[in-house]
């Protein structure tokens, strides 16, 4: 820890700089990357571990219907209409979450491409974007750990280290869906929020 130490100036950044996409650095570099606002770059670059993470849990789950025979039916547990639709299900889930990132991540590059500021609705959208997909991957793991089976719980298995992961980067703070959620409807309805809200 440092003590009377001075600071020059040029060496200091506002963090409202930092989050609006306009420290120095936009001034200084020509590419668009560096007008990025940093909660939703973050944010959605933080995201994609769990989308994939929800993903590869997909996969396996598909694979594993194709091999498990279910205790006291004696029937594979493909051949279950419900492990079916709980595939089906995941992955129509899993193609609207890719849409979602596709799309915010598209918004915002057209922005910063044409030279404009990322306005903070748009930031808290994408912030909330990035919750979403954290949320609805991680729920779409659960339901099919759930729908799985009691050994996908094994040590063995990389379905229960694929949950574990997505649960622990869901407890970050920018994933908090509920203040992810209250930023951007108070935004949306023209509300002013805090200088410093993590958007």
């Amino acid at each position: 820890m440092a003590t009377d130490a001075f600071v020059p100036k040029h060496r200091l950044v506002k963090v409202t700089d930092i989050y609006a996409g306009t420290a120095p650095g936009a001034g200084l570099h020509h590419s668009p990357t560096y007008r990025w606002p940093m909660v939703p770059a973050l944010a959605l670059l933080a995201a994609m571990p769990a989308l994939g993470s929800a993903e590869r849990v997909t996969e396996l789950y598909a694979q594993r219907l194709a091999e498990r025979v279910l205790p006291y039916e004696g029937v594979m547990q493909k051949d279950k209409p419900i492990a079916q639709a709980h595939l089906s299900g995941a992955l129509v889930r899993l193609r609207a979450l890719r849409g979602l990132l596709a799309d915010t991540v598209g918004q915002i590059e057209g922005i910063v491409a044409a030279g404009d500021q990322v306005d903070k609705p748009v930031r808290a959208q994408a912030r909330l974007a990035a919750a979403h997909i954290v949320a609805e991957s991680r729920a779409v793991i659960a339901e099919l750990l759930g729908a799985g089976g009691a050994s996908i719980h094994f040590l063995s298995s990389p379905m229960q280290r694929l949950k574990r992961d997505v649960d622990v980067l869901a407890g970050h703070v920018v994933f908090d869906y509920d203040t992810s959620r209250e930023l951007a409807g108070a935004l949306a309805l023209g509300m002013k929020v805090p200088r410093t809200a993590m958007i």
